[in-house]
Formats: C-alpha cells, sequence, structure tokens
C-alpha cells in the first residue's frame, strides 16, 4: 500500500509539473499581458498601414527600434485582452511586422513588447494602435472638376485623396482633408497638366481616365509629450471612376449579319453588344474584350459583328473593387427607319460640326475619318437616304448623302472691322471710313478668329463652289448647290452672342465698295444711311444678326424657287435652336447664356454688348415666323432646351466645356433630331403652286437682285421658356500608394 501511495504521490506531482509547465508557457504564448514589473520602457509605436495586396488584406506594424533587438507583437480584438502573435529581430532602427491575411474588415489593435530575455518583456503601450475602417468613395466627373465623395471613419483625424490615370497607373496624392470633411473637388487646371485638357480648363468627361481613393488616418498619442502615432485606413484599390456611356459610329448591315462600330471610353475592361429580342427587351448578344489602351487624341474604335436587328446598342463593362460595374447605354439606336432619300444640307457652328471630335481611328490604328461624333452623322445613320448615287458625304453602312461644311467658331454675321493699315479706329472714325477686312485664311481681327457663315458658306455654295476649309477641317470639296439639297438645317448664332453681334437697327451698314489693296487685303467702304437711300437694305445686311440671318434665307429661298420652276420639291428649313451652354467669357465660371449679357469688352470692343442668348433666339424666332410665309420655304424648328438633354444642372456632366458636348450626348441630340426630322419634315407633303409667268430663268442667287419685301422686324415678344500619402512597401507586397508618416497634414 505504501508503495501504491508512493508511486501516486509521484504521478501526481508529475502531472502537476506538466500543468504547470502548460500554464507557463500559455502566459508566456497567447495569454494576456497585464501586470509584468518591469523597468524597461515600451517601445514607440510609429504607424500601422491597413493595405491590400492582390487579393490579401494585411497590415504593416512598425515602431521605433534598437538593430538586433527582439520584440514581441501583440494583438487583441475589440472587448478582449492582447495575445501574442509573433516575434521579430529588428534589422534596423525601425522595427517592422506583417500581419498578413487578416481580411477587409479587421478590427484588431496592435502593440509590442521588447523581448529582455526568455521570461523577461519590457513594458508595452496598452492603448496601442487600431487598424482603421476604409472610407466608401463615390466620384462624379465633370468638366470642371471632379467630386469625391467619401464616408466617415470614426476617429479619422483626416483623409487623404488620392489620383491615378487609368486603372493601370499609380495613386499620387493630391488633397489631405481635415477630419470634418466629407468630400473634395479637384479642379483640373490646378491639378492637371495642361496637355490633358481643352484650353487649359477643362477635361472632356468623355476622355476622363482617372480613378480616385480615399484613406482615413488616425492620429494620437498618449500624452502632449509622446510623438504621434498614425494609422493608415485601408484603402479601396479601384476607388471610383467614371465610366461613360460608347457610342455607336455606324451599323453596317448584311443579310444576317450586323457589323457594329462604336468609340472606345476610358477605363473599360470590355463591350456588351446588345439587340431587343422578340419581346422588345435587350439582351446581350456579343462580349468584347477591349483590344487596346483608351487614346483621347485618336478617338480609337472597337467592331465586331452580331445577328441582324432592328435594334442596336453598346455598353462598356469595367471590375471594381472585385465587382463588374457598367456604363449607361443609347436606347435609341435603330436601323429601321433607313428608308429616306431627303438630301441634307447642314449649316452651323462647332456644335454641328462635333467639336472637339475631329477624327477618329480604328483599333488597328488605321482609316482616319471625319465628322463621326456629330449631330449630322448620327441623323444619317438612322434615317438611311439610302441612294445609288452619292451627292457629298456617303457614310458607311447607309450610304447616307449629306454635306456638312459647318465651321467650328463661326458666326452668322460678319463684322465691321476696326482696323485702318493695321491701327485701330475709334468709333466716330467710322463713318464715311475705308475699313480693312483680312483675307480669307487670316481669320479676322476680333478676339476671337472667326469664320462667317454667310458670306464664307452659304453664299459660296449657292454658286455651286466650295465652301471654307482648310486642312484641319476635313470639309469635302464641293460641286453642289443648295438647290441639290431638300432639307437646309440652320444650327448657328451662339458665337454670335459670344462676340456681340448686332441684333441690326434702322440705322444700319451697307457695303458700297468692293476691291483689294497691294497687300491683299480687301477694301471694304461703309457709309451709313437710312431707309430713304435706294440703295439701303438693312434687312440684307450681314454685318448685323437680323441682316446675316435674312440673306441666308434668301439664299434658301432663292434655291427653292429655282427647284421648283424646275419641277422639284420646295425646300424644307429646319431651324434648330440654340443649344443650352454655361460658358462665356471666363471658362471657369459657369454662366448660362440665356440670361448672361455678352460684353462688348470682351471683343476689342467691336459689336453690341448688352444682349443675352435668348435676345439671339427671339430674332431668330421672328425671322423664322417672317420666312415662314414664303410660298417657297417651309420653316421647322426643333426646339433643343425642352428635351432637357443638357441643362443647367448637368451641362458640367453632358459637354466637353460648358458648350460643346460629349460624344454620347452628341448621338442623343442626332437621334432626338432623327426622330422629329422622320416625324414633322420628311412626312410633310410640302408643295408650291408655280406662277404662270414665273420661269426659272427668272430667278437668281444675287440678294441685290430680289424683292426687298421682307421688313426688318424689331419683334422680341416670341420669348422662349429658359429655365432652367507614402504607404511604405516590402518587395514581398504590392501596393501603390506611398504614404508620408510626418505629420504635416494640410486643410483644404
Amino acid at each position: 500500500m505504501k508503495t501504491y501511495f508512493n508511486w501516486l504521490n509521484r504521478a501526481l506531482f508529475s502531472a502537476f509539473l506538466v500543468i504547470m509547465a502548460v500554464l507557463f508557457f500559455l502566459t508566456f504564448s497567447v495569454t494576456t499581458f497585464a501586470a509584468t514589473k518591469t523597468n524597461y520602457k515600451a517601445p514607440t509605436i510609429n504607424s500601422l498601414l491597413y493595405y491590400q495586396s492582390g487579393s490579401s488584406y494585411n497590415a504593416k506594424l512598425s515602431w521605433k527600434a534598437k538593430k538586433n533587438y527582439s520584440y514581441l507583437i501583440i494583438r487583441k480584438s475589440p472587448g478582449k485582452k492582447y495575445k501574442a502573435i509573433g516575434r521579430v529581430k529588428a534589422s534596423s532602427n525601425t522595427g517592422v511586422y506583417y500581419d498578413k491575411n487578416i481580411g477587409p474588415h479587421a478590427q484588431y489593435t496592435y502593440s509590442v513588447r521588447r523581448v529582455i530575455s526568455k521570461q523577461k518583456y519590457s513594458k508595452y503601450d496598452s492603448a496601442g494602435i487600431s487598424l482603421c475602417a476604409n472610407p466608401k468613395v463615390t466620384v462624379t466627373c465633370g468638366n470642371l472638376y471632379s467630386n469625391i465623395k467619401w464616408t466617415k471613419v470614426k476617429g479619422a483625424s483626416n483623409y487623404r485623396v488620392y489620383r491615378k490615370n487609368s486603372k493601370t497607373g499609380k495613386y499620387s496624392l493630391i488633397a489631405k482633408c481635415d477630419s470634418s470633411s466629407t468630400s473634395y473637388k479637384d479642379y483640373y487646371y490646378k491639378n492637371v497638366s495642361k496637355d490633358k485638357l481643352n484650353d487649359n480648363v477643362f477635361l472632356d468627361p468623355s476622355n476622363n481616365d482617372f480613378v480616385y481613393t480615399v484613406r482615413a488616418q488616425v492620429k494620437k498619442r498618449i500624452n502632449s509629450r509622446s510623438p504621434y502615432k498614425y494609422s493608415y485606413s485601408l484603402y479601396l484599390r479601384d476607388g471610383d471612376f467614371h465610366l461613360e456611356s460608347p457610342s455607336i459610329v455606324t451599323v453596317t448591315e448584311n443579310e444576317e449579319t450586323a457589323t457594329i462600330k462604336w468609340g472606345t471610353v476610358p477605363n473599360a475592361d470590355g463591350y456588351e453588344v446588345l439587340s431587343k429580342d422578340t419581346d422588345n427587351n435587350w439582351e446581350v448578344v456579343k462580349k468584347v474584350k477591349s483590344s487596346s489602351l483608351y487614346n483621347p487624341s485618336e478617338n480609337v474604335t472597337e467592331q465586331c459583328d452580331v445577328p441582324k436587328s432592328d435594334w442596336y446598342s453598346v455598353r462598356a463593362y469595367s471590375e471594381k473593387n472585385g465587382e463588374n460595374s457598367y456604363s449607361g447605354y443609347d436606347t435609341d439606336f435603330t436601323t429601321a427607319n433607313r428608308k429616306y432619300d431627303d438630301n441634307i444640307l447642314w449649316i452651323g457652328d462647332s456644335i454641328t460640326y462635333g467639336s472637339p471630335y475631329y477624327r477618329y481611328k480604328d483599333s488597328s490604328g488605321i482609316s482616319p475619318e471625319w465628322h463621326m461624333f456629330t449631330i449630322p452623322n448620327r441623323v444619317n445613320q438612322l434615317t438611311g437616304n439610302i441612294k445609288t448615287a452619292a451627292l457629298v458625304n456617303e457614310t458607311e453602312g447607309t450610304k447616307t448623302h449629306y454635306y456638312n461644311p459647318s465651321i467650328p467658331g463661326s458666326t452668322y454675321y460678319t463684322p465691321i472691322y476696326k482696323y485702318v493699315n493695321s491701327v485701330p479706329m475709334t468709333k466716330p472714325q467710322l463713318n464715311n471710313g475705308t475699313l480693312r477686312e483680312l483675307p480669307f485664311n487670316d481669320g479676322d481681327k476680333t478676339k476671337f478668329n472667326r469664320r462667317r457663315i454667310t458670306t464664307q458658306v452659304v453664299a459660296p455654295i449657292a454658286e455651286g463652289k466650295t465652301p471654307a476649309i482648310n486642312n484641319t477641317l476635313g470639309t469635302l470639296e464641293n460641286s453642289t448647290s443648295i438647290e441639290d439639297y431638300d432639307v437646309v438645317v440652320l444650327s448657328a448664332g451662339t458665337n454670335d452672342y459670344l462676340d456681340c453681334a448686332p441684333l441690326g437697327s434702322k440705322s444700319d451698314w451697307s457695303r458700297s465698295i468692293d476691291n483689294f489693296d497691294s497687300n491683299g487685303c480687301k477694301e471694304i467702304s461703309f457709309f451709313i444711311t437710312d431707309e430713304n437711300n435706294p440703295e439701303f437694305n438693312p434687312s440684307f445686311n450681314v454685318n448685323t444678326f437680323y441682316g446675316a440671318y435674312n440673306t441666308i434665307m434668301k439664299h434658301i429661298e432663292n434655291a427653292s424657287r429655282n427647284r421648283v420652276a424646275a419641277g422639284k420639291k420646295p425646300i424644307k428649313v429646319v431651324s434648330v435652336d440654340l443649344f443650352y451652354s454655361d460658358r462665356t467669357y471666363s471658362y471657369k465660371k459657369l454662366t448660362n447664356r440665356f440670361i448672361t449679357p455678352n460684353d462688348v469688352s470682351k471683343v476689342n470692343g467691336l459689336g453690341e454688348g448688352g444682349h443675352t442668348l435668348t435676345d439671339y433666339q427671339n430674332c431668330i424666332n421672328t425671322l423664322n415666323s417672317i420666312w415662314n410665309d414664303s410660298p417657297y420655304i417651309k420653316v421647322y424648328t426643333f426646339h433643343t432646351n425642352s428635351l432637357n438633354i443638357v441643362t443647367s444642372k448637368n451641362c458640367p456632366f453632358t459637354s466637353s466645356d460648358n458648350l460643346h458636348f460629349t460624344k454620347y450626348v452628341y448621338c442623343q441630340f442626332g437621334n432626338k433630331i432623327a426622330d422629329f426630322l422622320i416625324n414633322n419634315v420628311f412626312s410633310d407633303l410640302f408643295v408650291v403652286d408655280i406662277p404662270e409667268d414665273e420661269t426659272s430663268e427668272e430667278v437668281t442667287s444675287e440678294i441685290e437682285e430680289t424683292e426687298n419685301n421682307i421688313p426688318e422686324s424689331e419683334d422680341k415678344s416670341n420669348n422662349i421658356d429658359v429655365t432652367d500619402e507614402v504607404i511604405e512597401s516590402d518587395e514581398e507586397f504590392e501596393t501603390d500608394i506611398t504614404e508620408d508618416l510626418t505629420d504635416n497634414t494640410s486643410h483644404e
């Protein structure tokens, strides 16, 4: 029995030793650290960075260390006690520890103890340093700035805003915002290279490849004498960015298939081609991966073949923070109405021309084309105009026939130039003076280089000549006259407002002498007279807005009279209302042209200031009403502002520069004008009875020989309704933000 108790005592003692060993191990490896008595100071924590590397989420802890000393890393969850998770030996005066694969929603707090011996440790910072949650980011990209918004992070001391060029770029810190901020506006003219901007101010939403993200920073210290410790939040690798809706350029149909060509958009990983099924619902018929990086200077296109349908569209897709995001898409592109044979002449300015999208290239980098992202091209893609003989332009897929000699930066009116032998003239000197008009290819001496629609476009076409062109415009040579067109679209006037074109009055300027001096400059003599002078005809004075518009309409009427006399249909005139614009003379300010008076001091004092865009629209309305009484032409008005495509609320997002539209919006207007033409113009059986005593030989296109029966009108009653830092990286880990771990926070 005694032997048994001795054995039992030894067994119990052995078990006790095992238990004590286990408890010792747990105490110094995984259990809590609460009251270790030591005289060694706690290591000073520098920073904690939460970051993503590939699909792994990690934390990087750093502290002030001594080279070759060992340190114990401890960690706790909310409401729990610290546990040891690792031990490292410092290789420099900064200790670093990586806690890997902790997931995207970790809420750990970390601290550090210096290892003195196997069972002896230094003190530690009991408050430690905690991981910081990432802000959720949303971005809206306008043409003047991007507005970056984020959710607040508890305890954040400030927020750091980052931007990179494209999804494959590297983030750069662009702003530091205080703890109360939840948004930041990135004005491009302050922070972006000028070669990326239009007019050194605007970034076209069609070309905006910027990606933004936000990281929160928590800055704390133990007391007023201790250094700060910084915790940097996780950030969304793909942040947020704008994904523009693509625009179809052409659709070429065969018996069973169709070739769709569209413009690429920045940040797209690929595209989905859509068509309508038998239930009239949109469905994906093909998925196309992006074949090239987006190049805004070349307007690259993609294309593919799909089953033939009446309805087509394209949308872009892009992976964003692990999920697919999609652009919007056009729901109005149909080939069902490609049956009209009306020839269309487009007379307009940079908006009709399609600025700033002069040409595009396909994905192979060849085949430059003109005028693809324009209202005229979209109209002709939708209406067809399928004929056997080309008039001027033949658009791929439809054999569309139209002519678009519109000139960027043009006005209806032709100004009176204020220079004689390069010396500025004062206003009194204009009376009975000789004024110089610059040669055709040199523009004129207004503040802006302009072309003049009345004299440089309409007048040459009326004579079957090529209008004003140069190598940068891509305007085709012309041998047609106005008489060759069934429909003439007039869409200009906004530059007349900007250049302070005189509206017109009873005392006006009239041309009397035309010749060239020895320098090749045209000398024009003007005189002031009144309506009693038989040589005076203010109605057709191209130096006023009324007169210029009247002159254009008279050219069209003359051409229509000749058509009617030759047994053809009379000409239909489509007058497009002036488009909404939020830009006047200061590009950095939003100013509604419809309610903002123009300023003659901004155009070298040339012209007549004080008029709003509404005033010019009222002039157009008045004259359209008068000319609609002509038996030879009919005027149809296309109202642009009631469509709410571009408004005071969305202009910075639907336009490239608060005047010209984005690619997508050009096509949206094209859809609407096409619909207007189909339902109101092409289908209208407008005919003219030819007077028995009138023959085509009696009709001339010379304004001076026409009947002067159209009075100048000052009726302004037809008002239009205008509402309108560094994440330090170890070679093992990926990161594309670098943080500056210093206390240099600024507030903006």
